[in-house]
Parts: structure tokens; C-alpha cells; sequence
């Protein structure tokens, strides 16, 4: 099953727009069109000129980056640590260093 965070890390690697996503992930196109717009909502990517990538200036979508570049790099599933119950962890963790 595709996730939302899947999508995010095909725009970590290069700018792209939801046909090229929908052919790299091999998956079809109304899957992929909601998902995007569901990172759009939450301002996590922008998109210019029909083409989609990471919103920089988002510090969640910055954190996101992080996150997923680390877990790749470490051979872990970012899709395990970023499931609803580690979301909710690593949310608290952020509120509690901002304080």
C-alpha cells in the first residue's frame, strides 16, 4: 500500500509531477492524485508549474526530510516510524524542546 510518505520521498529526490510519481511508484493515478493533495493541504509540498516538491520553509515538512533521509540511509522502514503512534511520539518530542 502507497503512502503519503512514499510520495514525499520521490520529491526528496528531484521535483516531479504526479504522472512521473504515479510511474515510479507504480501505482495508479487517483491514488496518487489524493495523497498529493493531502501534503498539499497540510503545506508539506508546493507545487509550480504542474511540477510538485518539498516545501523547504515548512519546518514539518523540513523535519519530514530528515526523518526519511536518515531512516533511508540506515536501511529502516520510514513508513514504521512514521505511522500514527510514532507521529503522535515524535510530535510531543518536538512541543517539548520548543518549550
Amino acid at each position: 500500500m502507497i503512502t503519503e510518505y512514499d510520495i514525499f520521498t520521490e520529491l526528496i529526490k528531484n521535483k516531479a509531477k504526479i504522472t512521473d510519481i504515479v510511474r515510479d511508484l507504480n501505482q495508479n493515478y487517483a491514488k496518487i492524485y489524493a495523497k498529493i493533495n493531502s501534503l498539499k493541504k497540510d503545506k508539506l509540498i508546493l507545487k509550480e508549474n504542474n511540477f510538485y516538491y518539498i516545501n523547504i520553509n515548512n519546518k514539518y515538512a523540513y523535519l519530514l526530510a530528515k526523518i526519511i533521509d536518515y531512516c533511508i540511509k540506515h536501511d529502516l522502514n520510514y513508513n514504521f516510524f512514521l505511522n500514527e503512534t510514532m507521529s503522535k511520539i515524535f510530535y510531543l518530542a518536538i512541543q517539548k524542546i520548543h518549550t
